[in-house]
């Protein structure tokens, strides 16, 4: 059984995130919405099941210069999630460098998030 779930510099739907990186590319930018419908099937994205994650608590971390996955998906994410959860937005940290920026604020949040989903009845 689940108790609980840390997610880190997740994205929110597999179209979004195909988009925001053909957008990055000069030779695809133009194109990055209608290539990301064409090349990415539908459906099983985050974003339409996160909301099931609950009544486990939910952690969802995500640094704020991640360019890889924008941390507007993350913020959707915690958005459409239920309760308990929590965003951490990590000031200055890259795509999943929570960890290497707040070390010690890193395994203080995750191992909490766990303790409390292990002791809950």
């Amino acid at each position: 059984r689940i108790k609980g779930v840390v997610i880190d510099s997740g994205f929110s739907s597999y179209h979004g995130e195909a988009a925001h990186v053909l957008r990055s590319n000069p030779v695809t930018w133009l194109f990055s919405w209608p290539l990301s419908r064409l090349l990415i099937r539908s459906g099983l994205d985050p974003i339409d099941s996160v909301a099931g994650i609950a009544p486990r608590p939910l952690l969802i971390i995500h640094g704020t210069l991640d360019r890889i996955v924008p941390v507007a998906m993350g913020r959707e994410l915690f958005e459409r999630a239920g309760e308990p959860k929590e965003l951490w937005l990590v000031e200055g940290a890259h795509h999943m460098a929570a960890i290497e920026e707040q070390p010690d604020e890193f395994r203080r949040k995750v191992c909490g998030l766990f303790e409390r989903a292990f002791s809950a009845p």
